[in-house]
């Protein structure tokens, strides 16, 4: 969707600054005190060399101190400011002293975390901020206080809210219900509050900009906050966004709805087109059923349903329903089969991605090296780092849209080829899909290395799409193992046990 904006010691990314709105905003009145900056020390994970590290950097972020139901007082920031931290301190403003923080929960796909700091100094006479109960209107007031780039002081900027609409908070993601603001969001400001400058509660967390567009930021809106915060106070953990894991079509089409036997003075309802083997929904609904409600809401024939029963003129994906409930949520959904209406209900899951969207966090990816050649899970982590904004071959990108057919699939690539006299002639394959391993098809990773590892002939073959074959003498492999590791300073030839993807 766009840059998140941290900032970051190699790289700042600023916008010009917003027109400022007519109302006046008295910055003595804002809770300024309960907004702190975010000091991070990371060294990041390489996925294409996963058994090495990446360098040590430093960036900083914005947070704010919030009260949680329970009485707990916990500072919130963005995911990704405090991802692959080693170290965090927050400072208050107007303090010279950098406290020592803990990250207690995130939640990637809400782009949310959780900090807390032991140190009770930090906390004297911190009064925590308030969420608002509800989603900013259009062109409400608001304003934008955090630690951007350009100075160490707290900065505040003002604009009004341009447009509430559906956008993923990671790349691959769920869509979930974000707020676009107009004024200036700039690296550093990531996970500041955003206040209504009518009644100073904050309506959204700052993450993101459109780095090559002018005046828009995007804020992580109240009702996805609330999502994450319910998650973390019932046992510290988010358990994930939730999905149908269905394909659709819009019905917008009259003779389309014809042929399905949609009753003529119904405009309503969308076309399942696919049902995941893993959905929630298998057995319970079928392709070519006419999807009409969810959760007692009605679903246009473009696939959108009402922002809110005040808000009825402002209109979102259909998917807004369903990725702001809990996972776990008794889901009730009306749909049409054969032009009869069917009542059902299911139990919403995670969704369960061919390409991961997400690593875990604080582990290794796992890696299984062999003759030189490396082979790595596919992920989209994996991906952002290999093809940065390029656009992966299409043999990998038809993949990214679908879901798992079975729990233990996975798709494997052949990373990268560690030159050897034994890979000789295969030294230039590189981000390839991997189908099987001396004729027999590739379940995952695991399943790779367990055939690999129980080979007894002379060859070990390994076959890529259309056909491509690197074909490596076994007993070469292993005399050659130690040498190979040795020269790319590799630990060992695998890592595989008790790590595994987020799906």
């Amino acid at each position: 969707m766009s840059d998140s904006s941290d900032t970051n010691d190699e790289e700042e990314k600023t916008l010009p600054p917003t027109s400022t709105p007519s109302v006046t905003v008295d910055p003595k009145t804002l809770p300024l005190k309960a907004v702190v900056k975010i000091f991070v020390t990371k060294v990041p994970v390489k996925y294409g060399s996963p058994w090495h590290k990446g360098h040590q950097s430093k960036s900083s972020g914005t947070g704010f101190c919030f009260e949680s139901r329970k009485g707990q007082k916990v500072i919130l920031t963005n995911a990704h400011v405090v991802h692959e931290h080693t170290v965090i301190r927050v400072r208050r403003p107007g303090s010279t002293t950098k406290f020592v923080a803990q990250m207690i929960c995130i939640g990637r796909e809400v782009d949310l975390a959780v900090l807390t700091v032991d140190e009770s100094l930090f906390w004297k006479d911190v009064s925590c901020l308030e969420l608002a109960s509800s989603l900013p209107e259009l062109n409400d007031n608001v304003t934008a206080v955090g630690y951007p780039t350009g100075g160490d002081g707290i900065s505040i900027t003002r604009g009004v809210v341009s447009r509430i609409c559906l956008n993923s908070y990671v790349v691959g993601g769920q869509k979930l219900v974000t707020v676009q603001i107009d004024a200036a969001i700039n690296p550093g400001n990531s996970g500041g509050p955003v206040f209504s400058s009518s009644t100073q509660k904050v309506v959204g967390v700052a993450q993101s900009i459109i780095a090559s567009s002018q005046n828009i930021g995007y804020i992580i809106s109240v009702p996805v906050v609330e999502l994450f915060l319910n998650e973390f106070e019932k046992d510290c953990k988010f358990g994930g966004c939730s999905s149908l894991e269905i394909m659709v079509q819009s019905l917008e089409s009259p003779t389309l709805r014809e042929e399905l036997k949609i009753p003529v003075d119904f405009e309503g309802g969308i076309r399942v087109r696919k049902v995941s083997p893993l959905s929630c929904l298998l057995n319970i609904i079928e392709p070519d059923d006419v999807l009409v409600s969810l959760f007692g809401q009605s679903i246009a024939n473009d696939s959108t349903v009402p922002l809110s029963e005040q808000r009825s003129d402002e209109r979102l994906s259909y998917l807004m329903l369903i990725s702001m409930c809990s996972v776990g949520t008794l889901c009730n959904l009306v749909v049409l089969r054969d032009g009869k209406q069917l009542e059902l209900e299911c139990v919403l899951k995670t969704p369960r991605h061919l390409v991961p969207i997400l690593h875990e966090v604080d582990c290794s990816p796992r890696y299984f090296i062999v003759g030189g050649l490396v082979f790595i899970p596919l992920s989209r982590p994996w991906l952002r780092e290999s093809y940065h904004r390029k656009q992966p071959s299409c043999w990998i990108a038809q993949n990214l849209a679908n879901y798992l057919e079975t729990s233990n699939q996975e798709i494997v690539i052949l990373s990268k080829v560690l030159s050897a006299d034994v890979n000789f002639g295969f030294q230039a394959f590189r981000h390839a899909i991997v189908r099987e391993f001396n004729g027999n098809t590739i379940t995952n990773l695991n399943h790779l290395v367990e055939m690999v590892r129980s080979c007894t002939g002379k060859f070990i073959s390994f076959t890529l799409l259309f056909s491509t074959r690197l074909t490596l003498n076994r007993e070469e492999c292993a005399v050659t193992e130690e040498t190979i590791l040795q020269q790319h300073s590799i630990d060992k030839p695998s890592l595989l046990e008790n790590v595994r993807l987020e799906i």
